[in-house]
């Protein structure tokens, strides 16, 4: 049986709205980069289809149509980017599970939760997803919510640059790789301080 992520015949624009899959092996800079990207389209497409003077224009309906337009605005949203890996894997979860609505782990992807008070961006835990019968198969509907793991990354862009998305050895747990440079151990190295026990 087919699992939609999207389905025109009920109106279900689940990945419109929450996902964003990347080809390839995409690195975490990739995925952060993307996520931002796509979801200043969103918010263009929500703002823009909800004003009287632009929802008629050629610009707006394409924006509709590739990024969705939902009832709560999109600042307040959820974005998950997934490379094309993590989607087969969390599609086949799905499958395995007998289509049942529930909480999924998610590898390879990175989690955008947004509010109006900006971005926290995060590696992809756990989502609460619902699952319901359709026309020709299944399709996931809804997201009630998503349990994440923050990144803790440096705030600076060469930080991030350093930090990529790894296996964890022994596991099959998705984790962090962090690659400074002499300098920036160096510098670690000479802001440690000696504490009592």
């Amino acid at each position: 049986m087919t699992l939609y992520w999207v389905n025109n015949a009920t109106q279900n624009r689940f990945a419109n709205k929450h996902l964003f899959v990347m080809g390839g092996s995409p690195t975490l800079q990739a995925m952060v980069d993307e996520g931002y990207a796509v979801f200043d389209a969103r918010v263009r497409a929500y703002r823009m289809n909800k004003s009287r003077y632009t929802k008629h224009t050629p610009q707006a309906a394409n924006l509709k149509n590739t990024y969705g337009v939902g009832k709560q605005p999109v600042s307040q949203n959820t974005l998950v980017v997934l490379s094309n890996g993590g989607l087969q894997s969390l599609t086949a979860s799905i499958v395995d599970s007998g289509h049942q609505s529930g909480e999924y782990t998610v590898k390879n992807g990175v989690i955008f939760n947004m509010t109006d008070n900006g971005y926290d961006v995060g590696i992809v835990a756990t989502l609460d997803l619902k699952v319901r019968p359709c026309t020709g198969g299944h399709e996931v509907w809804h997201l009630e919510g998503a349990d994440v793991v923050p990144m803790g990354l440096k705030t600076t862009a060469a930080g991030v640059a350093q930090t990529s998305l790894g296996i964890v050895p022994g596991t099959s747990d998705i984790g962090l790789h962090f690659t400074p440079n002499l300098v920036e151990l160096q510098l670690t190295k000479a802001s440690l301080r000696r504490t009592t026990t």
